[in-house]
């Protein structure tokens, strides 16, 4: 598998997770773990969905959540 390939595929396992409701850092880190294999991998891939757009960091009840964006969702929709 390349590292595009590799990369497109565990977007689309974050932008699942986040597409059923937002969620904070640490359960999200914990869904994608399997997927991700690291804390290093998630956090890159975590950030670079941010700079693009598909996520981004919202406030509920004073706490960070991470949350879908439309163009996350469209772009999720597209792989699939």
């Amino acid at each position: 598998m390349t590292i595009l390939n590799e990369k497109i595929r565990l977007a689309e396992v974050f932008l699942t997770v986040l597409e059923k409701n937002p969620l904070r850092y640490t359960p999200l880190l914990r869904k994608c773990m399997n997927s991700c294999g690291s804390p290093h991998k998630f956090n890159y891939l975590l950030k670079c969905l941010r700079e693009k757009g598909y996520i981004e960091p919202v406030l509920i009840e004073k706490k960070k959540h991470w949350r879908l964006t439309d163009k996350g969702l469209r772009f999720l929709r597209g792989l699939t």
